[in-house]
C-alpha cells in the first residue's frame, strides 16, 4: 500500500514469508529518528510487531521528485503518509483481519 502525502510518500508491504512489514518513504534517516517515528506509526497502525518492521534505504528511484528532508517537517509528513497507508490497508484487509 502506498500513499502520497504533500509530495512525499510511504509504501507498506508485508511479506507473505514471515510476516515481515517492508517500509518506504520519501524522508532520508540522518539522525532526526524519521523511521523510529514512521515504524512506531505503522506497528500502532496495523498492530505489527516494531521488531517486525524492517525498512528499505531512500532512493530517488522508488521516490522521485519527493523534495527535500529538512528539520522535524519531513518526519510529521511521512508519519501522517503511514498513518494513512496503514488505514487503506487496514480498510482493504479488514475481513481478513477480523477472521483471526
Amino acid at each position: 500500500m502506498d500513499y502520497r502525502f504533500h509530495n512525499h510518500k510511504c509504501d507498506i508491504g508485508i511479506s507473505n514469508y514471515d510476516g515481515t512489514v517492508i517500509v518506504s518513504h520519501s524522508g532520508c534517516e540522518m539522525g532526526q529518528g524519521i523511521n523510529t517515528k514512521v515504524a512506531q506509526a505503522i506497528s500502532l497502525g496495523i498492530g505489527a510487531p516494531i521488531q517486525n518492521i524492517e525498512f528499505e534505504h531512500s532512493s530517488t528511484n522508488r521516490h522521485p521528485a519527493a523534495g527535500f528532508t529538512g528539520t522535524s517537517t519531513t518526519t510529521g509528513i511521512c508519519v501522517k503518509a503511514a498513518n494513512k497507508a496503514c488505514a487503506i490497508l487496514n480498510e482493504r484487509l479488514g475481513d481478513l483481519k477480523n477472521s483471526r
